[in-house]
């Protein structure tokens, strides 16, 4: 039974406030706030292709080692090859 709606709460020791994000998988819960999510998106996408472009120079002969997780040579490295 719903107690209150559009409030703000505590969760997990995490303050979760109407319009945040909330995401959940088999790991556990993330909440992001609502003036964040756009810009935790964007990187999500960029991560994203980093580890796509990590596991190609894997299955071309490079060690995990020294490209996970990525350094800032690694994404230097990246940005001049995608392109």
């Amino acid at each position: 039974m719903a107690v209150g709606v559009q409030e703000v709460i505590g969760c997990g020791g995490v303050m979760v406030e109407p319009g945040d994000v909330v995401v959940t998988d088999g790991n556990g819960v993330a909440v992001i706030p609502r003036h964040l999510a756009d810009a935790v998106a964007e990187k999500g996408i960029e991560q994203e292709e980093v580890e796509v472009w990590i596991k190609a120079q894997i299955e071309r002969g490079a060690k995990l080692s020294g490209l996970y997780p990525p350094t800032d040579e690694v994404m230097a490295r990246w940005k001049r090859e995608r392109g």
